[in-house]
C-alpha cells in the first residue's frame, strides 16, 4: 500500500526542512510546489508575478504539475507534499486522484506563530522574502490555507506538530508520528 505524507504549514514553518529529513529516514520522493511555483514563474512572467505579490497560482497549473510528479513516483511506496495543497479544491482534487489507487493519506500540520515564521523568512535572505510580501503570503495562507486544515480536521486525517522548536526537536516528532502510520 502507497502511503502519503502532506506536510502542511505557514511559510517559515520549516516544511522544506522535515520533508527532507523524512525522506533521508524513509524511502520516499517529496513533491514540494515551492519548486514547482518557481519552475513555472520561470516559464511564465504572469506567473512570476502573481508570486512576486505573494499570491498562489491557479488550481490548474499546480494540479498538472503535481499529478506528473505523483505519475514520476508511481512506483515509490512514501510520497510526501510539501506545502500541497494549499487550497480545499486542490485536497478535494487529491482526494479524487488517490482514489484511484490503494493509498492512505496523513496531513501533519506544522505550527508555528506569525512571528516565528516571520523571522525566520527574513532570516533565509531569499529574494522573494520581504517584508511586505512575507506579510502577503502569511495572509493569503490564513486565509486559504487554514481552509484546507478544517477539511482534513473533518476527515481525521489531520495531526498537528508543534513547529516552534528547533529543526532536531520537530524531526523527532514527526519521524515518531510517520513511524506509526506505516
Amino acid at each position: 500500500m502507497k502511503h502519503y505524507v502532506i506536510i502542511l504549514g505557514m511559510p517559515g514553518a520549516g516544511k522544506d526542512t522535515q520533508a527532507d529529513r523524512l525522506a533521508k529516514k524513509f524511502p520516499s520522493v517529496i513533491i514540494k510546489t515551492g519548486d514547482i511555483a518557481r519552475e513555472l514563474a520561470q516559464e511564465d512572467p504572469d506567473v512570476a508575478r502573481i508570486l512576486d505579490q505573494g499570491g498562489l497560482i491557479s488550481d490548474e497549473l499546480i494540479n498538472v504539475r503535481v499529478a506528473e510528479k505523483m505519475a514520476q513516483a508511481a512506483s515509490d511506496s512514501l510520497i510526501i507534499f510539501d506545502g500541497f495543497p494549499r487550497r480545499v479544491e486542490q485536497a478535494q482534487w487529491l482526494d479524487t486522484a488517490l482514489s484511484k489507487e490503494a493509498a492512505v493519506l496523513h496531513v501533519c500540520y506544522l505550527e508555528i506563530r506569525r512571528e516565528t515564521a516571520t523571522r525566520r523568512l527574513l532570516g533565509r535572505q531569499r529574494a522573494d522574502d520581504k517584508v511586505d510580501v512575507i506579510a502577503r503570503r502569511l495572509d493569503v495562507f490564513e486565509h486559504e490555507t487554514t481552509a484546507v486544515l478544517d477539511y482534513y480536521r473533518q476527515s481525521s486525517r489531520l495531526t498537528i506538530v508543534d513547529g516552534e522548536p528547533t529543526p532536531d526537536v520537530i524531526e523527532a516528532s514527526m519521524h515518531a508520528i510517520v513511524s506509526s502510520w506505516l
